[in-house]
C-alpha cells in the first residue's frame, strides 16, 4: 500500500519523494537513511535521523485514521531508539562500509542525469579511491605552521585524514580544518590511554574533534598554539570580514536616559535615577518595548544600590553560588531584552537540550544512562510547539575561576549543536551568513558574547564579539550605552517553520565525553568529509594578502588622524563627530558665510 495521494504542498517533509513512491510496508530506518543520503550526499547520520524523527511526527498527525501508517511510524520510531540502533547490523553496515560507495554512485547518477561526463567532474574510480589532488598534497605536504608537531600514524591512520574546508595558510600546506583535527586526534590517543590532560590541552582536543576553530580564545595554550601569530591574526581578519557584526545604533530615548541619569546621580543619590525612570514610565511616549529597555537601566541601578557584594570582584566568592550571580545579575537583563518576543524565552537552571542527549546516545549506543550536556541557562525559540536553542549560557563566579576553561570546552560544543539545529530545522528570514548561534560565558559581573558559525565545509568558527561589564558605580554608568547597543544587536532575527539548508553537507558530528571511562571514547564518525568537494572555493591566506589588509588599516588610521581636538572630522556630507556620531552640515565651532546676516536678524 502507498500513501493515499500526494502529500499536500504546504506540508514540509524531508523524505517526501521516498514516502510518496515507496510502499508503506517498506518503510524502515535504513531505507529512509538511504533515501536521505540519495537526496543529500554528505549528510551525516545525526542529521538524517533528526529529519526522520521530524517526518514521523508529521506523518503521525497527517494520517491519524490510517492504521498501517500509524503502525509503520511506530515501527521506525522504535528503530530510532538508541538500543535498537546498536543492535541493527544493517544500520551499522550502511553507515559504515557501504556509505562511501553508495554516495559516490549517487553522485555519478546525478552527474549523468544532468548530462555531465563523470570524467569532467574528476569522479573516476582512481579519483574516488585515491582522493583529490588537493587531498594528496595535504597528506604529503608540509605543515601550514612551523609550530606543528610531527604526526605519527596511529591506529586511526591520522596521516590519511584530511578535511575539505579548502582554507590554507600558505600554498602546499595543510588546510586549517585538517590541522586542528589531526592535532585533536593525537591528543585523543593520549586521552584514551588514560593520560591526564590539562584543561587547556583537553579544550584543544574537544574543539578539534568537534570540527571547531575557536578564534575567541587567544590564550597562548589554546588552539592558537597550533599556528603562528600572523596566521592566527589573518584567520580572525578573514572570518570577521566574512561574518560582520552590524551594530544597531542605540535608540535616542535610551541614550538620553543614560546621559541624564549619569549627570544627575552619584553613588549617594541613586534615588534621582529611579525617580526619573518612574516619571518616564508614566508618560504616554513610552510603549511596552521601550519600558522593558529602560527597566534594564533600573535593574543596573538596583544592583549598584543593593548588590555591591556581587558586583565587587574582591568579595568572598565561596559565600555565593553560580546561580546567585546569574539569577541576581543577569537573568533579569536577558528576560527584559526579549520581553517583546513572545516566542522567545530564557530557561534558567541546569537543563539538558534533548538534541544533545540524542546525539550522544548515537555516539555511544552500547552505554546506558547517556545524557547530553547540562546547560546553566538557554535561550530558546518556540516554533510549531517545539523549542529550539539559540543561546547557550555557562556561569562561573569570576573570570579567574579554573572552571571557566572547562566550561568553555563544553560551551563551544553546545553552541555548535545549536548552530547545527538552526541549519537543519529552522528557516531563517535573513542572509545565509547570518545563520549562527550565540554562546555566553558569565563570569560574575562580566559576560562574554561569542558567535558560532558553520564557516567552511567541515569547519565551525567561533568569534569573540563583546565583553559586557556591569557598572558597579555611577562613574561607570555611562559605559552601559555601548553595552546596551551591543545587546540590542545580539537580539536574534525571526525564525519560522522548518527548512532544509543547502549547507548541511558542511556539518560534522560533535564529540561527546564518554560517561564512564576515557577508554570508551570514540571519534565522531562524521569528523572528516566522506566526499571531496571539488567545487569548494579555495582560500589561501598568503602574507601578501595580509600585508594588503595592514595597508588598508593604515589608510583608515591616517583618515582617522584628521579628527580635530573636539572630535569633528570632514566627511562627504558634512562634519562627523566621532563621539556623538552625529553629522552636521557645518562645523559648529567654525563661522559660516551667513553669520553676519544672522547676527543682524538677532
Amino acid at each position: 500500500m502507498k500513501l493515499p495521494g500526494k502529500i499536500p504542498e504546504e506540508i514540509f517533509i524531508y523524505s517526501k519523494t521516498f514516502l510518496e513512491e515507496t510502499n508503506v510496508e517498506e518503510w524502515c530506518l535504513v531505507n529512509m537513511d538511504m533515501a536521505l543520503v540519495q537526496s543529500n550526499p554528505g549528510i551525516n547520520k545525526k542529521t538524517a535521523h533528526r529529519y526522520i524523527s521530524e517526518d514521523l511526527n508529521t506523518l503521525e498527525k497527517l494520517y491519524p485514521e490510517i492504521k498501517i501508517i500509524q503502525e509503520r511510524v511506530a515501527f521506525v520510531r522504535k528503530e530510532l531508539m538508541k538500543k535498537n540502533q546498536g543492535n541493527s547490523a544493517g544500520l551499522k553496515e550502511f553507515w559504515g562500509k557501504q556509505l562511501k560507495n553508495y554516495e559516490m554512485n549517487v553522485i555519478r547518477k546525478k552527474t549523468n542525469e544532468i548530462g555531465v561526463e563523470a570524467s569532467a567532474l574528476n569522479l573516476t574510480s582512481a579519483y574516488i579511491d585515491n582522493l583529490a589532488l588537493s587531498r594528496k598534497r595535504e597528506i604529503v605536504g608540509e605543515s601550514s605552521s612551523s609550530k606543528h608537531r610531527k604526526m605519527n600514524t596511529s591506529s586511526y591512520d591520522i596521516n590519511n585524514q584530511v578535511e575539505s574546508d579548502n582554507m590554507y595558510l600558505k600554498p602546499g600546506g595543510f588546510s586549517v580544518g585538517t590541522t586542528i583535527k589531526r592535532h585533536a586526534l593525537l591528543i585523543h590517543n593520549d586521552f584514551k590511554k588514560g593520560e591526564k590532560l590539562t584543561n587547556r590541552k583537553r579544550k584543544i582536543m574537544v574543539a578539534g574533534l568537534s570540527s571547531i576553530l575557536d578564534l575567541s580564545d587567544a590564550s597562548p595554550e589554546s588552539q592558537r598554539s597550533l599556528f603562528t601569530d600572523k596566521e592566527w591574526s589573518s584567520m580572525i581578519k578573514f572570518f570577521e570580514k566574512k561574518f560582520p557584526l552590524s551594530v544597531i545604533e542605540l535608540p535616542q530615548y535610551l541614550q538620553d536616559a543614560i546621559t541624564i541619569i549619569s549627570n544627575t546621580c552619584d553613588n549617594n543619590s541613586l534615588e534621582k535615577g529611579f525617580k526619573y525612570l518612574y516619571k518616564l514610565y508614566a508618560t504616554n511616549k513610552i510603549d511596552e518595548n521601550k519600558r522593558s529597555m529602560l527597566q534594564i537601566l533600573e535593574h543596573c541601578l538596583e544592583l549598584m544600590k543593593d548588590y555591591q557584594h556581587l558586583l565587587n570582584k574582591s568579595n568572598n566568592k565561596p559565600l555565593y553560588t553560580e546561580q546567585d550571580y546569574f539569577h541576581t545579575l543577569w537573568s533579569r537583563i536577558f528576560q527584559l531584552l526579549f520581553k517583546s518576543h513572545k516566542h522567545i524565552r530564557i530557561k534558567s537552571g541546569e537543563s539538558i537540550p534533548p538534541i544533545g542527549t540524542m546525539d550522544k546516545q548515537s555516539q555511544y549506543p552500547d552505554v546506558n544512562n547517556t545524557f547530553g550536556f547540562k546547560v546553566d541557562a538557554r535561550l530558546v525559540v518556540d516554533v510549531n510547539n517545539k523549542e529550539y536553542d539559540l543561546w547557550a549560557v555557562e556561569v562561573a563566579k569570576d573570570d579567574s575561576d579554573p572552571k571557566v576553561i572547562s566550561d568553555l570546552g563544553k560551551l563551544i560544543r553546545e553552541g555548535k549543536d545549536n548552530t547545527d539545529e538552526i541549519y537543519t530545522t529552522l528557516a531563517y528570514d535573513g542572509n545565509e551568513d547570518d545563520k549562527m548561534s550565540w554562546i555566553i560565558q558569565v563570569s560574575g559581573a562580566n559576560c562574554r558574547f561569542s558567535s558560532v558559525h558553520l564557516a567552511r565545509d567541515g569547519l565551525y568558527v567561533i568569534l569573540k564579539r563583546y565583553m559586557f561589564n556591569l557598572p558597579n558605580s555611577m562613574k561607570e554608568f555611562d559605559k552601559i550605552a555601548k553595552d546596551l547597543m551591543m545587546l540590542i544587536t545580539f537580539k536574534v532575527g525571526d525564525f519560522n517553520s522548518t527548512n532544509i539548508d543547502n549547507h548541511i553537507h558542511w556539518m560534522r558530528d560533535t564529540w561527546y565525553t564518554p560517561s564512564q571511562n576515557a577508554r570508551l571514547s570514540t571519534v565522531p564518525a562524521n569528523m572528516f568529509s566522506r566526499i571531496d568537494r571539488i567545487f569548494s572555493e579555495e582560500v589561501v591566506l598568503t602574507e601578501s594578502e595580509e600585508d594588503n589588509e595592514v595597508e588598508k588599516e593604515g589608510e583608515k588610521e591616517e583618515e582617522f588622524s584628521k579628527v580635530d581636538e573636539y572630535g569633528y572630522r570632514k566627511v562627504s556630507n558634512g562634519w562627523l563627530n566621532i563621539f556623538t556620531k552625529n553629522i552636521t552640515e557645518q562645523h559648529p565651532l567654525q563661522e559660516s558665510d551667513d553669520d553676519d546676516d544672522d547676527d543682524d536678524e538677532i
